[in-house]
């Protein structure tokens, strides 16, 4: 078990953590902007017009498909601050 856990949280030398957090950041703001939608067009203002009632109904729910990137942006950006900490111990092992 230990093993895994390791190997979970150790980042790999050939992977950019840049691009995956990038990416994770991404997944994760569609899931806040989706939310917002859903909230903002649910309100009493908009319930009124028909086609913002067709749309509504359309996106409900839909940011419960990316809210798996929340918890993995975290792990990308723990993995990003290990990878970059273990570059410049090395390279200060180096000099």
């Amino acid at each position: 078990m230990a093993a895994v856990i390791n190997w979970l949280f150790k980042p790999s030398p050939e992977i950019n953590y840049d691009v995956i957090a990038m990416l994770y950041a991404f997944g994760s703001g569609l899931s806040v902007l989706f939310y917002a939608l859903e909230k903002v067009m649910g309100s009493e203002t908009y319930k009124e017009a028909e086609i913002v009632k067709e749309n509504i109904d359309s996106i409900k729910g839909i940011y419960l498909v990316f809210c798996p990137f929340l918890p993995c942006l975290l792990w990308g950006l723990m993995m990003r601050y290990m990878s970059k900490k273990e570059m410049s111990a090395f390279k200060h092992k180096e000099d």
